[in-house]
């Protein structure tokens, strides 16, 4: 499977799961939020102690020196925090041998990332990361079995990153796991310090046009919108904008629905936001002449294929891209 049908697919698995309620050329933008500088950290916590993740009470016995993420999201935020991870796992990577250092094109600086080894997947080789000796594993919550398998490795702590605020929620958890509370703190602190300008900036926009609907073409057959619920809804619901739907659609609380081109006819909005992969990809689907007929700004964002859709840096990077369309 190529680079780019993975990110997809990753994409697409994280909307699908949100739809069916179970456990997805701008200005440049500013510089991502610093990270705490990669040394040992004095320990804010007290060991043994206990964490709550999206399964239940985990228990780490000592201060995790050696971390194994498995995911974008969950590299992100121990990066944030100033730890290199040991080991990474990821959907999205393709360019390392699995085994070996990390190499190749990713979105994060290397010099805070390190050079962990690559474990491959989402459902890595539990043989590698044995090998790596973790004292803690981080995962995104997709695979009941998978995360069972680590647990018998090290303690592992299992978040799902979706909706609003999802990721300071979990960096608040990790942070305490890995005894850096306060640079937790920080880092949330600088983010919404951040996100408080952007909003800011953007009065007039948002005076102007207040109502956005969100869209991400998957495929052909193949159209979700979104609501605030979802991570890339909520960015704009911080930002000022009202999101809109089509009538008599519903994304729930998970934020993200599938729909058939026929029901944004009559759309009452402002501007239509468009995720997707490259330009250009939306050529000949059936949401298209549709767009068209409505007559409204239809603005296009192009997802990077490595960057996940959540995270302290990543959140703030798409916030920027909106911020300056």
């Amino acid at each position: 499977m190529s680079l780019r049908s993975r990110a997809m697919a990753c994409l697409a698995l994280l909307v699908t799961l949100a739809a069916c309620g179970a456990a997805p050329p701008a200005a440049q933008p500013t510089a991502a939020p610093a990270a705490a500088s990669p040394t040992q950290a004095p320990a804010t916590s007290a060991y043994p102690l206990t964490i709550t993740d999206d399964r239940g009470p985990v228990t780490i016995p000592a201060p995790p020196e050696r971390v194994v993420t498995i995911s974008e999201e969950m590299t992100e935020l121990v990066v944030a925090l100033g730890v290199q991870p040991v080991g990474f796992g990821s959907g999205r990577h393709e360019a390392t041998e699995p085994g070996k250092p990390l190499a190749g094109p990713l979105y994060l600086d290397p010099a805070l990332l390190g050079s962990p080894t690559f474990v491959g997947t989402l459902e890595p080789s539990v043989e590698r990361i044995v090998a790596l000796d973790p004292d803690l594993i981080l995962y995104v919550n997709y695979e009941e079995a998978v995360y069972q398998q680590l647990s018998q490795v090290a303690p592992t702590l299992g978040f799902e990153p979706s909706g609003d605020s999802a990721w300071q929620r979990i960096i608040g958890e990790v942070g305490k796991a890995l005894g850096r509370e306060e640079q937790a703190a920080e880092v949330v602190a600088e983010f919404e310090a951040r996100k408080a300008e952007l909003k800011e900036q953007l009065a007039p926009v948002v005076a102007r046009t207040p109502r956005v609907t969100l869209l991400y073409l998957s495929a052909p057959d193949s159209t979700f919108v979104f609501n605030e619920n979802f991570a890339f809804g909520g960015m704009l619901t911080d930002l000022g904008f009202t999101l809109v739907v089509p009538e008599g659609v519903d994304p729930g609380e998970r934020g993200a629905v599938t729909i058939s081109p026929e029901a944004l006819a009559g759309l009452e909005t402002d501007v239509i936001l468009t995720l997707q992969f490259s330009e250009g990809v939306q050529e000949g689907f059936p949401v298209e002449p549709i767009l068209a007929s409505l007559g409204k700004s239809v603005l296009r964002t192009m997802l990077e294929q490595e960057r996940p859709y959540t995270g302290p840096f990543s959140e703030r990077f798409y916030l920027e891209s909106f911020a300056n369309r």
